[in-house]
């Protein structure tokens, strides 16, 4: 894994810590309600499915591109040309709905637009550099970030989330900490 990205993941990960910690500790709001109940359920869903989207596009990205040699359009490739980014995107929307505070959701937008975005023009001007038609007409039908519904009610899920157990191994510490800062901070947000 290339330095740059494991330091801009642990710097994303102190931050949605401090995030979690700032909201459910010295600003909770003490309120048992269904939309709190709501928002924590569904952000863990969130979690869980960007984490699946993140492990299943670098593992298919592992196997199936050839050390960059190969465009990839198919498996979490053919929702959208950035599927490693969205599922962080999603992991991050599910704590913030965790969180459930406006300020979160800000300060997580801004983060990810400054370390993400920037990143992802310059991945797409290096893959338009080196497979020019092709990646042109592969542009044409895929959508950058978030996928077209059409697309993803017309396959199977499984043609979109190829995972293989191996894939886990490079993910399952960075999972861990994520769903246990979550769970720590909740249940302290609840004390």
């Amino acid at each position: 894994m290339k330095k740059r990205i494991r330091y801009q993941g642990f710097f994303i990960f102190l931050l949605l810590v401090g995030a979690i910690l700032g909201a459910k500790v010295f600003w909770a709001s003490y309120t048992n309600n269904f939309l709190d109940y709501f928002t924590d359920i569904f952000g863990m869903l969130l979690v869980i499915l960007g984490f699946l989207l993140h492990v299943s596009s670098r593992g298919y990205k592992a196997e199936e591109s050839f050390g960059g040699e190969k465009l990839l359009k198919d498996g979490p490739y053919a929702l959208s040309r950035n599927p490693m980014y969205l599922g962080v995107f999603l992991v991050g929307m599910g704590v913030v709905l965790v969180v459930f505070k406006l300020w979160v959701f800000s300060v997580f937008l801004v983060v990810f637009l400054l370390f993400y975005y920037p990143e992802m023009q310059k991945e797409e001007r290096a893959l338009e550099h080196k497979f020019t038609d092709e990646f042109i007409k592969y542009k044409q039908r895929v959508p950058v970030f978030f996928p077209s519904l059409r697309v993803v009610t017309s396959k199977e899920l499984k043609e979109y989330f190829p995972l293989k157990a191996q894939w886990f191994n490079r993910e399952i510490v960075s999972a861990i900490c994520v769903l246990v800062a979550i769970f720590l901070f909740e249940i302290i947000g609840e004390l």
